[in-house]
């Protein structure tokens, strides 16, 4: 999952993705400064403030593009 969160991140041009986690929590990528790769660990900046969640490779059940059309 983390090369396919990877693979989003350096699209050009860059196109909004969603991370789905084990718990149930999907993330929203909207910008490719608001995601980092760190080893196994995915850093995501939370659009709610200047807050960011740390999430294990082992959590993420999913990585999916985001259809511009249900926007």
């Amino acid at each position: 999952m983390v090369q396919q969160i990877r693979m989003f991140l350096r699209q050009t041009p860059f196109q909004p993705f969603q991370i789905r986690c084990s718990s149930g929590d999907i993330l929203l990528v909207d910008h490719p400064e608001n995601a980092a790769i760190v080893k196994h660990t995915v850093l995501v900046a939370l659009p709610q403030g200047d807050e960011a969640i740390m999430l294990s490779a082992l959590h993420i059940v999913g990585v999916s593009g985001i259809d511009q059309m249900a926007a």
